[in-house]
């Protein structure tokens, strides 16, 4: 499995707390927290501008290296939090993971590959977009690529049990979750409903 080369996040000690952060917001600073086992808890502060992009390069499942002064701290994040009127972002959430600790994160699925029953005129549904796993921190996947060329026919499915997960990584979503399924065309159906409803007259 390649490992993807982690983002790297430049941050300061944050020393203003409370109230006070508004201070930051309007420097285009955002408040955030790094916490876990080896670090306790620590305020810090990021630009707004490298903040959002970890939040979009790396999600909640990619290794970040957060770089505070001297020391770099492998973090994944926890959580982001925006503003309800503005949408603009208001405070992070670090997690500095052990990395010989084994971590559950959600992890995208995408789907790849052509499926004859779509190709057929059916309609495909995704009906799970992230999977969870549970693996060491730097065996987190980018994502889980499902082959939909296995559907053929009008109600074929793909589930987590039919997916095998990358080495070292183990699913935690139930294995009979469905991932995606095909559904076949309004007519069809249509067509089935008639020849059912004529059966039981």
């Amino acid at each position: 499995m390649l490992l993807v080369e982690r983002l790297v996040l430049q941050a300061q000690p944050r020393q203003l707390k409370g109230k006070k952060v508004k201070r930051l917001l309007r420097l285009g600073l955002i408040p955030a927290v790094v916490f876990g086992k080896d670090v306790g808890s620590r305020p810090i502060q990021l630009a707004e501008r490298d903040a959002l992009k970890a939040i979009h390069q790396a999600g909640t499942s990619r290794l970040i290296n957060l770089q505070v002064d001297s020391e770099t701290i492998p973090v994944l994040i926890r959580g982001a939090y925006f503003e309800p009127t503005t949408h603009r972002l208001r405070h992070i959430d670090l997690w500095a993971v052990p990395l010989r600790e084994e971590v559950t994160v959600s992890v995208p699925v995408v789907l790849t590959g052509e499926s004859p029953a779509v190709r057929a005129g059916g309609t495909l549904i995704q009906q799970l977009e992230a999977v969870e796993v549970r693996c060491l921190p730097e065996q987190i996947p980018e994502a889980i690529h499902v082959d939909i060329s296995r559907l053929e026919r009008f109600y074929d499915a793909v589930r987590v049990e039919d997916i095998e997960p990358p080495p070292g990584v183990r699913f935690v979503t139930e294995p009979e979750t469905v991932i995606a399924v095909v559904e076949p065309p309004e007519a069809a159906e249509e067509g089935e409903a008639e020849e059912q409803a004529g059966s039981t007259e």
